[in-house]
């Protein structure tokens, strides 16, 4: 018997106050951090996938290929992270009601892949526990796996993201190594240390004038 579906929701709806302009369009290793969202969630094939869009949705949307993910529209995205998890289950309930679990990741940490989200769904099914959270830097975050008993506790948070049922929910959390996932992209400063190790920085200047111009688009 097959496995069910795990659904990934890419939580992108944030305005990118620290950044300036929209961090989901800067440039990286030859395409943008929300495409690379999108393509590792597509890659890991677990299940549908799911883009949760906020602050300049319309012009984030206009940039990517909306065949490859159900996008999710968050028009209260100011109000915190919660609001758009809640979307995100929200939407998953409807469309895709059969799924065993849902990945929970941001757009902005750069080194996340396909593997990142198929190792978190392999420690699920290999365990009992409730959620799969990635360990990194000495610290426990996003991406992280919540099953479908916990889908009402998403939708109740009420403040913060993720890492605020992964502390409640204690020792029923188990944890997978990500490798460089302490790197998040918050800040021009960050983006161009990533440049800077990643090597594509001369690409970026174009991509950093396309985010620019995509502020003042919004």
């Amino acid at each position: 018997m097959p496995s069910k579906p795990i659904a990934t929701i890419i939580l992108a709806a944030g305005e990118s106050r620290r950044m300036g302009c929209p961090k989901q369009l800067l440039h990286f290793r030859d395409t943008t951090l929300i495409q690379h969202a999108i393509e590792s969630a597509i890659s890991a094939n677990l299940g549908p996938a799911f883009l949760v869009l906020g602050a300049n949705a319309k012009v984030i949307s206009a940039q990517i290929n909306e065949d490859d993910v159900k996008l999710v529209l968050n028009e209260n995205w100011d109000a915190g992270m919660h609001t758009s998890i809640r979307r995100g289950i929200e939407a998953l309930e409807i469309q895709q009601p059969d799924s065993a679990a849902a990945i929970l990741m941001n757009c902005d940490q750069p080194y996340i892949t396909g593997e990142t989200l198929r190792a978190l769904a392999t420690t699920f099914h290999a365990s009992a526990r409730s959620a799969v959270a990635s360990h990194y830097g000495g610290t426990n975050g996003t991406p992280a796996l919540f099953s479908a008993a916990l889908f009402n506790k998403l939708k109740a948070l009420n403040s913060g993201g993720a890492k605020h049922l992964l502390k409640e929910l204690g020792h029923e959390v188990i944890y997978s190594d990500f490798p460089s996932g302490e790197v998040d992209i918050d800040t021009h400063a960050d983006y161009i240390q990533l440049t800077a190790v990643s090597a594509v920085s001369s690409a970026s200047v174009v991509s950093e004038s396309s985010c620019w111009n995509a502020r003042r688009q919004s």
